[in-house]
């Protein structure tokens, strides 16, 4: 066991110790887990978390009626304004490395920027921190996996501006680059460390529950097919987040997730059960 693993199951297990406290203080009977019109029920158990409606959203739901599928409300249509636990926004990544000053892949990036110019590391890099799964959806995400299934559960996240909160674009040479850590980057990623913590244990929970997690994305770092050696990198810094996960974990969609859902032969069994 590394150090570095050490030092992340010490995170999670204090996480847990203060998650199960505050579920003590704040425990409800309900019969619904979720906001408005993406009600996660105790029922459920294929659930799809995306932020795309037209491309993803509504033809999974015409198609797959058997999976839940939720939305992830793009950042300028959403109703909240905080979303990553009350806490401000902040752009990324100059505000994120003055307000995280220790997280070293933030300063890498920054270095030599101004706020004009930090705008083109990535599509959304300009725009404030909204989006993505919040850490209410998270804990509610916890307490339906806490619930006992009769049947197999799976959730399936898109990765880019929902399980983290901008696109996801890496340099190839942040590969080799041993200034910073690929904790890091997933911290970096998650937009706030109150949110980092809620998703590992979010995953922490899912896995310990029983509950099948998948990765399912357009991001080209899944891709396997471009490059062996980008894609596992893009599986380790998923790792970060859950230790448990495989490469047959991350699911390439290819453009087109539902054509690259009815030829996965494993996702298709799954839905038939």
């Amino acid at each position: 066991m590394t150090f570095a693993v050490l030092v992340m199951m010490i995170r999670i297990k204090n996480i847990i110790l203060i998650y199960n406290f505050e579920m003590v203080k704040t425990k409800k009977k309900t019969r619904k887990i979720g906001t408005r019109k993406n009600t996660l029920f105790k029922t459920d158990h294929i659930v799809f978390f995306d932020d795309d409606f037209e491309r993803n959203i509504q033809p999974f739901r015409d198609q797959f009626p058997k999976i839940k599928s939720i939305l992830i409300p793009p950042y300028n249509t959403k109703s909240y304004t905080q979303i990553l636990n009350d806490k401000s926004d902040f752009y990324y990544p100059i505000e994120f490395s003055k307000k995280y000053k220790d997280n070293r892949y933030a300063q890498y990036l920054v270095k030599g920027l101004d706020m004009k110019h930090s705008k083109n590391l990535c599509n959304q890099c300009s725009n404030m921190t909204n989006q993505g799964i919040t850490v209410s959806q998270i804990n509610k995400i916890i307490k339906w996996s806490n619930t006992p299934s009769k049947k197999e559960r799976t959730v399936l996240f898109d990765l880019d501006n929902t399980l983290i909160i901008c696109n996801l674009i890496l340099s190839y040479k942040d590969l080799e680059n041993t200034t910073f850590s690929v904790e890091e980057i997933a911290q970096y990623i998650s937009g706030t460390t109150e949110r980092y913590d809620a998703l590992l244990l979010m995953f922490f929970y899912l896995r310990k529950n029983g509950v099948a997690c998948k990765i399912f994305t357009n991001n080209g770092w899944a891709n396997r097919e471009i490059d062996e050696k980008y894609f596992l990198f893009f599986l380790k810094l998923m790792q970060v987040f859950d230790p448990k996960m495989k490469e047959d974990d991350i699911i390439f969609g290819k453009r087109d997730k539902i054509q690259t859902f009815k030829k996965n032969k494993v996702m298709m069994k799954m839905y038939k059960k």
